[in-house]
């Protein structure tokens, strides 16, 4: 069974995690989530998920803002 993640906006904004990976999608387009450690705490897992959703809101910031019209 898969269960997927749930986030708060107000604490997902304020996430070091989040921050680095919207930084990494906007600015790079390259994904470099140095939350692979393969650790299975939670808090490893929560900060690899807050990094993937800030890469994508990233990458889709980066699209809106060179190609507004697609």
């Amino acid at each position: 069974m898969k269960t997927e993640m749930t986030f708060d906006p107000a604490i997902l904004c304020r996430s070091v995690a989040y921050c680095k990976g919207f930084v990494d999608g906007f600015e790079e387009g390259v994904d470099t989530n140095p939350y692979d450690g393969g650790s299975f705490s939670h808090a490893e897992q929560t900060r690899h998920y807050y990094y993937r959703v800030g890469y994508d809101a990233g990458v889709a910031e980066y699209c809106n803002a060179t190609h507004p019209e697609d």
